[in-house]
């Protein structure tokens, strides 16, 4: 294989290395704010008494079941954002073992 094609194939493994790696730190960020989201709907759900909520710094008495409902529906996105880095990484491993072995070749 040519010198120079040979580089832009390994400049480019390095990019997608680096957006692997990208992916990955944002999927742990994503993963620490569902726990998050699961203690409050588990803390939300076991309570018997007032429900309070802090928006934009102000803290607002609020029905239960409004914070369960924006809860669960932020824990859906979520968990949506969460699949599809997952399936982004998925790309970026198969799109990285080609690159791998056409540099091999």
């Amino acid at each position: 294989m040519d010198k120079k094609i040979s580089k832009e194939k390994i400049d480019e493994l390095r990019i997608l290395e680096g957006n692997f790696q990208n992916l990955a730190a944002q999927k742990q960020a994503l993963n620490a704010e569902i726990s998050e989201v699961e203690n409050a709907i588990n803390e939300v759900d076991s309570s018997e008494g007032d429900i309070y909520k802090v928006t934009s710094g102000i803290m607002f008495k609020s029905k239960k079941e409004s914070v369960m409902k924006e809860l669960r529906e932020k824990k859906r996105m979520l968990d949506s954002q969460f699949v599809s880095i997952e399936k982004q990484q998925k790309l970026l491993e198969k799109n990285s073992e080609e690159l791998k072995s056409e540099i091999r070749k």
